[in-house]
């Protein structure tokens, strides 16, 4: 596994956090107009920009775990949970009614994600795939899987309509769902070759008219509504969480493992560009309102402000040779970390070594930009012993040893 850490000379984010918003897991954060909705432990606090003031919504249901999906169409706010499927309020959050009728089948009620497109209303479920309600009649969902395989895309992770197109990232398949208007069902695409170990297209968003998504083992863009996708390798592999959004100029874009914290990009169509790192803290989702990133951690709602006139291209100190750092820690119990540095775009391969001189796997072997960087060896499944790693940049190649203590 290997994961690009933070050059020292890129300019921090300024994180603040919002103190209107309660010290607990905020799953979601959504932006309309002027407007910014968040939502924690049964409750929705709507943020009006232009008055500068945050409002606490009425109570949905005293039940609720979590708030996984929000979304507003016209007058109409719709709040997805994570224990007790769809409510709507018709009056700005002062009351709510329960959206649930037609919502069936296994994790129906777990709510992860909405879309809406001409009149109807998509919803996406953990376990029971894609639904449908038409606005303009009976607020009954209907199923809307057709093309969807029931095992393999029932775990919805994200709906997102790019021109009138729905993409649905469901299941851990490598692959995104697609569906044009007028159509009846679902068309399978690949977004990267698959990988046993399981990946699915966590968000999506859009820029001068290409698809932005993170998905479990990097960024992508896509220029036809979903049919293709380039990965732009920032490194990341099967990470927990990822987000991504957008403001007239900029695509913001964060991933989560659990060893390293969440890192933050921004992209204006070309590679990803470094931001800013938090440590050791779970990001679930990003928004973008008038010149701020608000982020959803397990510890509430945060912001930063960011320099409309930064493209964040920042100019780093980068290293002058191609340098491999020892492990550390090193004598190590399971995982160890690898660090090394190089000073133009190479063709970087990592491979682990026994003591006889045989090789156990190839952690890495792609093209990474100059800076530093670092690599996870997880060797949970092999015997106490002394290994070897070997990290190549171009011409350059250097062996370090180390020592797996069990």
């Amino acid at each position: 596994m290997v994961i690009d850490i933070i050059n020292n000379s890129y300019a921090a984010l300024n994180w603040q956090q919002v103190p209107e918003i309660p010290n607990a897991s905020t799953l979601r954060v959504y932006t309309q107009n002027d407007s910014l909705y968040c939502g924690t432990n049964g409750l929705i606090f709507r943020y009006d920009h232009p008055e500068n003031k945050w409002d606490t919504l009425a109570v949905i249901d005293s039940n609720i775990s979590l708030i996984g999906a929000i979304i507003k169409v016209n007058s109409r706010l719709f709040v997805g949970s994570f224990n007790l499927g769809v409510f709507e309020s018709t009056d700005n959050g002062l009351s709510w009614t329960p959206r649930n009728s037609g919502l069936t089948g296994l994790g129906s009620n777990f709510i992860i994600d909405f879309a809406y497109r001409g009149d109807s209303l998509y919803v996406g479920t953990a376990g029971a795939g894609v639904f449908v309600m038409n606005l303009n009649g009976p607020s009954i969902w209907h199923g809307y899987h057709e093309g969807m395989p029931d095992i393999l895309a029932s775990n919805v992770l994200s709906v997102y309509n790019h021109d009138n197109v729905l993409i649905s990232g469901a299941g851990y398949n490598s692959t995104i769902y697609r569906n044009p208007q007028d159509t009846s069902g679902w068309t399978e695409y690949p977004y990267s070759d698959f990988d046993p170990r399981g990946s699915g297209m966590l968000d999506m968003t859009s820029l001068n008219g290409l698809v932005y998504g993170v998905a479990g083992n990097g960024f992508y863009i896509s220029p036809d509504s979903g049919m293709s996708w380039e990965r732009y390798n920032v490194n990341p592999h099967l990470f927990a969480s990822g987000g991504v959004t957008a403001d007239q100029d900029h695509v913001y874009g964060f991933f989560y493992y659990p060893i390293f914290g969440t890192f933050f990009y921004s992209s204006t169509g070309a590679d990803w560009t470094v931001m800013d790192s938090i440590r050791a803290i779970l990001t679930y989702d990003m928004a973008f309102l008038d010149g701020r990133i608000y982020i959803a951690r397990q510890d509430g709602l945060w912001y930063a402000d960011l320099d409309q006139s930064n493209s964040y291209d920042v100019d780093r100190a980068l290293p002058e040779n191609f340098i491999v750092s020892q492990n550390y820690p090193n004598p190590f119990n399971n995982s160890t970390i690898l660090k090394y540095s190089t000073p133009t775009n190479s063709t970087v391969n990592i491979e682990i070594y026994d003591y006889l001189g045989r090789k156990l796997e190839t952690l890495y072997n792609g093209l990474q930009t100059p800076g530093e960087h670092q690599a996870v060896w997880d060797a949970g499944r092999f015997s106490s012993g002394i290994y070897y790693y070997t990290i190549s940049a171009g011409d350059s190649r250097q062996s370090n040893k180390m020592v797996l203590v069990k």
